[in-house]
């Protein structure tokens, strides 16, 4: 949607997003990082296991 806007009507976006998209990229990258370490660490899994239950629940 962001690429639409910028190619039709670029004054519309009154704040820009420093290096977008790879900025976008990266954080999923680091978000879905943390999330992969919170199952490996044993203290962490229940944490994450109870995570994906809530979203799903939330999801379905």
């Amino acid at each position: 949607m962001r690429r639409r806007l910028e190619s039709e009507n670029p004054e519309a976006l009154q704040i820009r997003m420093w290096l977008f998209p790879y900025l976008t990229y990266a954080t999923i990258f680091v978000i879905t990082g943390i999330f992969i370490a919170m199952l490996v660490i044993e203290s962490l899994r229940v944490q994450a296991v109870l995570t994906l239950l809530i979203a799903g629940l939330t999801v379905a």
